[in-house]
């Protein structure tokens, strides 16, 4: 036989019981007493019929998936980066999210692989946006690019508007001498993938325009 309690605090059934002779306690997931006593009968079957209980119950909701439209996205994230970011690093999101969207002809924030990532790092250093055919961005430029995309994808998560995966997390930077380091620090760097051109109103227009 199998007992039912009742978490004091959380009031969440918990079982008693015991398998192949020893003593269980588990969470059944639920506040619910019908559900609860529904639970008990089927631990009490299993036992009978198998000797283990292998129930996974749970009155918890499916976390629900957040994959939005780079559109859908950048109005929620624009929203947030101009209330809590600098105009500078606002600009710095925008020019580094476009680019990476016309590159990959993503759709949706999930469509975005590390494979992705990784070849946008190559093309950076291959072509810079903006630059003489054949000149690619330095090293220095290439990591503000590779860190700005991959604090983007962060915030996304951290802002439950997203929840798969980051496709920058393990995109390594290049390696750099500290003195170069330091001159990044200056800023001669922020914005070297920068167009000069005036900023969109969101960046996610490159990839609208296309599908229209």
């Amino acid at each position: 036989m199998a007992t039912i309690r009742r978490k004091s605090i959380s009031g969440t059934g918990h079982i008693l019981y015991r398998e192949r002779g020893k003593q269980k306690h588990r969470s059944l997931g639920t506040k619910s007493l019908h559900k609860a006593q529904s639970l008990k009968r089927e631990v009490e079957l299993l036992l009978e019929e198998t000797g283990k209980a292998e129930l996974v119950p749970s009155d918890k909701p499916a976390v629900k998936r957040r994959n939005p439209t780079v559109e859908e996205f950048w109005r929620e994230f624009l929203l947030w980066a101009n209330a809590n970011r600098s105009p500078s690093t606002v600009e710095e999101y925008k020019n580094w999210f476009v680019q990476f969207c016309e590159f990959t002809d993503i759709q949706r924030l999930g469509d975005a692989t590390r494979e992705n990532a990784e070849q946008f790092k190559t093309e950076l250093t291959r072509q810079g946006k903006s630059k003489p055919e054949g000149v690619g961005l330095d090293k220095v430029s290439v990591n503000n690019g590779l860190k700005t995309l991959r604090s983007i994808w962060n915030h996304a998560k951290k802002l439950e508007l997203y929840s798969g995966d980051n496709p920058f997390a393990q995109v390594e930077a290049f390696k750099l001498p500290r003195n170069t380091d330091r001159d990044y620090l200056t800023g001669d760097h922020r914005l070297a993938g920068n167009t000069g051109s005036r900023p969109k109103q969101y960046a996610g227009q490159e990839c609208a325009s296309r599908s229209s």
